[in-house]
């Protein structure tokens, strides 16, 4: 091969490769900006995923609670009963109703007595007990989820018995298969006395900066007629904010009080006078913020 042709060649490869470079880049630039738009898009959709709320109802049954069924049956939610045990006729057509109606119900004790329940991890369990074998009786099936009076860092409980036995309880009871549920809003309807019901709009949607999965407690109990006027104005603010209304199961995201590190807030509830933890709750399963 003589010079020439060398050179010749090596002129027409330059040129071929010359010309391959601007559509090579493009290629790349193209996948580079696929792949910003995707994560943008992935970003958004993290950002504007709906806030998750489990309206939680403690102490029940009472006629509140059949109100309270009546409005959820008309705005098409299921919730969460966490219930005490009565065996009159008109509580035990209430359990009936709310399995019926395909809403979660919990074991929040049989007595609801702190002094008898938290004496020690024997008289938690026969009380708790109890209760499981009513709702066995009455709706077919024993609850696998729970809430402690009080919550699972009670000051009543520390106060008479120390925070030994709490932590012994909890324990004990998750060691039984059972999961308990605290919560990071509160309407504020747990002490004596009656509590406006524009009081409990505004405390259980005052929400915490960031928050997207809210388990809302609220009380049914005999005596909180309120709730019946507030509830469809709660709903109504979160379906405001696009919010999906769930019940609690087994694999839902919990919330447990803790003495640890604070990794949320709680919002200041006034009138509550529900037992409140020393520490700040955690997630057992984190979830991402979302603004309000």
């Amino acid at each position: 091969m003589t010079n020439y042709e060398s050179m010749r060649k090596a002129l027409c490869l330059f040129v071929a490769c010359w010309l391959c470079v601007p559509a090579i880049f493009s290629n790349a630039c193209n996948v580079n900006e696929c792949e910003v738009k995707k994560n943008v898009e992935n970003n958004i959709t993290s950002k504007t995923k709906p806030i998750s709320v489990y309206l939680t109802f403690d102490d029940g049954p009472s006629k509140v609670t059949a109100s309270v069924l009546d409005i959820l049956k008309e705005q098409k939610i299921e919730a969460t009963f966490f219930v005490n045990g009565r065996t009159d006729k008109f509580s035990l057509s209430m359990y009936k109703r709310i399995a019926d109606e395909h809403h979660a119900i919990g074991n929040h004790s049989y007595t609801h007595d702190y002094k008898a329940i938290y004496k020690s991890v024997i008289a938690f369990e026969e009380d708790f007990n109890q209760l499981q074998q009513l709702l066995k009786e009455t709706i077919g099936f024993e609850p696998k989820i729970m809430r402690f009076p009080g919550g699972s860092n009670n000051s009543i409980a520390k106060k008479q018995y120390g925070q030994q036995i709490m932590n012994e309880m909890i324990d004990h009871m998750t060691e039984l298969g059972y999961h308990y549920f605290d919560w990071n809003v509160s309407a504020g309807n747990s002490q004596v006395g009656f509590v406006a019901s524009d009081r409990l709009v505004k405390n259980a949607t005052n929400l915490p900066l960031g928050l997207r999965t809210v388990i809302l407690l609220i009380h049914d109990s005999k005596g909180k007629e309120s709730v019946i006027d507030a509830l469809p104005k709660i709903i109504a603010f979160y379906r405001g904010k696009q919010a999906i209304f769930k019940k609690l199961e087994e694999n839902s995201p919990v919330v447990h009080y803790s003495n640890g590190t604070p990794k949320s807030i709680i919002p200041t509830i006034v009138f509550d006078v529900t037992p409140r933890p020393t520490a700040f709750p955690f997630y057992s399963k984190r979830i991402d913020p979302i603004k309000k």
